[in-house]
């Protein structure tokens, strides 16, 4: 007869084992409440009042770690053998966990939870204070490296706004001090039998100041990667106005005057506006300068980012280096072909920000290979998790750090276009935009400045039945300068600049008539523009020049871009 003894006692020490279990309730809602990100509005006008809201929509939220990782995370980190014993994970509604497991696996799970919850919830405090300086002292300020010497009383410098935000890693946060300003864009008008119908179209733009930042703290918040696009823009008043006429036969006695009378007006704003993507690293408390020049001023952006608390016992914060949420918003670099360059748009905006240099599982693979730590686990939210001894998690730490100062050098470099006579000296030009931007060593940086003007392009008239409808089009011209560039470091002090400039110029306005009814003016502008895509290589600190053509303006004259890269 076999004996039952021993299947008996193991179904005791399983009832007993189970008996031991504990059922605990974890509220994870800081790990997996979605984090929705900002994005700042593209100043300037708008063409409906649909699309100035649509660019109040931000990326779309997502945690730090969603609930079934989380509960992955729990399950291959802490204990994993005792959740075939009868352990248990499940996520409930509102951000909690329920858990039923031994007292030390459930303090395992607290140490762990408390962690990530640390690492979940650093903030970096994003400040910028605005001014306006002079716009002769352009060359003083782009020469600035310190933040902290900036004597903005010796260069004349009036403050303008300030302004801060606490953002999540890698979560984009916008910040924005502007007006709205209401136009009239088109004027509709139809008289028949008698009556006079107006109806004019307002549309909106929006001036101030505008930023979104993407912070990235870099391992214990010791440093922080900002990611930075910076805007400034100001209607330029009175706004532009154009006024329509037509016969007076058409109109009821009461609407007649002697001669020619206004019928109606159409408002055309002239916008001027700076823009510019930034990518730099900085210390934690560390400021830098940014200076944006549109067509008439030079607006100076003094940008600060503090980071608060820092990564927690075997946490490390790596996901400079390889964030997810960064790398499906926005993808990586690609080639732009000329047709669909965003220089050429009527209203140019700077190209996005790219993707971390890492997959997160790739630099996993590379810190667990280089340093021997018990295993290397990157979260969704740029979080490595590692396992093994203190002394493997200094090795790793030693080694994140050397691959952030290979890949987050930082360059700034000033763009300068100048229009000279043929054949003169350098120092005879005068120069018609300067810019400067930073940028980590192989990633781009983009500026823009300059003004849109929007202009009465054509009209259409309809007569029927005795009516007559007057709908005026209008057109938009930029004028300034946009460029993309992006540096790469080389060995011996140089550095390779790949360029993308678009320097468009607009000739003055011109008038005539409709036709011999004075309908209305037509007011056209001619836009002359000048395009270069080229990589150069040159020393760091020493201007590069290099002919850009002809001016379209001038035939005597010639233009020349000037590139300076400096490396921090």
């Amino acid at each position: 007869m076999k004996s039952l003894a021993g299947p008996l006692f193991l179904a005791l020490a399983a009832a007993v084992a189970a008996a031991q279990q504990d059922t605990r309730v974890f509220d994870v809602s800081t790990l997996t409440a979605p984090r929705p990100g900002l994005h700042a509005p593209l100043l300037g006008p708008e063409t409906s009042l649909d699309q100035y809201f649509s660019l109040e929509e931000g990326p779309e939220p997502w945690p730090f770690l969603d609930s079934d990782n989380l509960i992955e995370l729990i399950r291959s980190q802490v204990d994993p053998e005792s959740w075939d014993r009868g352990g248990e994970i499940l996520a409930a509604d509102g951000g909690l966990l329920v858990v039923r497991s031994w007292p030390n696996v459930l303090g395992r799970i607290e140490s762990l939870l408390r962690d990530l919850e640390a690492e979940a919830s650093r903030r970096t405090r994003v400040s910028f204070e605005v001014f306006e300086v002079d716009r002769e002292k352009y060359g003083e300020v782009a020469a600035i490296r310190d933040a902290a010497a900036f004597d903005f009383a010796s260069l004349g410098g009036r403050k303008l706004e300030s302004a801060s935000v606490d953002a999540w890693p890698g979560v984009r946060i916008a910040l924005k001090v502007t007006n709205r300003v209401r136009y009239v864009a088109d004027y509709d008008v139809e008289v028949a039998q008698g009556s006079m119908i107006a109806d004019p179209i307002v549309r909106f733009l929006e001036e101030g100041l505008a930023a979104e930042f993407t912070a990235h703290p870099l391992l214990d918040g010791e440093r922080v990667l900002l990611e930075a696009v910076l805007q400034s823009g100001h209607a330029v008043l009175p706004i532009r106005e154009v006024k329509l006429a037509v016969d007076e036969e058409y109109l009821p006695e009461a609407f007649r005057s002697p001669g020619r009378f206004v019928f109606g007006t159409i408002a055309l704003p002239q916008f001027r506006h700076a823009e510019a993507f930034v990518t730099r690293l900085i210390d934690s408390g560390g400021r830098f300068v940014v200076p944006l020049l549109s067509a008439d001023r030079l607006v100076v952006f003094v940008i600060e980012a503090r980071v608060a608390g820092g990564a927690a016992g075997r946490l490390l914060d790596a996901g400079a280096l390889c964030r997810a949420p960064i790398a499906r918003e926005f993808g990586f670099p690609r080639e732009l072909e000329p047709s669909e360059k965003v220089l050429l748009a009527p209203r140019p905006r700077v190209a996005p920000p790219v993707g971390p240099p890492f997959e997160g599982g790739l630099l996993a693979e590379m810190v667990y290979a280089a340093t021997g730590a018990g295993s290397a686990l990157v979260l969704s939210g740029g979080t490595m998790i590692l396992g093994g001894s203190e002394e493997a998690r200094d090795r790793a730490k030693e080694y994140l750090r050397a691959r952030e100062k290979e890949v987050f050098r930082p360059v700034t470099v000033e763009v300068r276009i100048d229009s000279a006579p043929g054949g003169a000296a350098e120092d005879a030009g005068r120069p018609l935009f300067a810019g400067k931007v930073s940028a980590i060593s192989g990633r781009t940086a983009c500026l823009m400045g300059g003004d849109t003007l929007n202009y009465l392009a054509d009209h259409d008239v309809e007569v029927a039945q005795e009516s007559r409808i007057a709908r005026p089009n209008v057109g938009q011209s930029f004028a300034g300068l946009v460029a993309n560039v992006t540096p790469r470091l080389g060995a011996g002090g140089s550095a390779r600049i790949s360029v993308e400039v678009l320097l468009a110029r607009r000739a003055p306005m011109s008038s005539f008539d409709t036709g011999s009814q004075c309908l209305g003016t037509v007011d056209v502008v001619s836009e002359k523009r000048t395009i270069l895509h080229t990589t150069v290589e040159a020393p760091l600190g020493e201007p590069c020049r290099l002919d850009a053509g002809p001016d379209p303006f001038d035939a005597a004259r010639r233009l020349t871009l000037v590139l300076t890269a400096t490396a921090e």
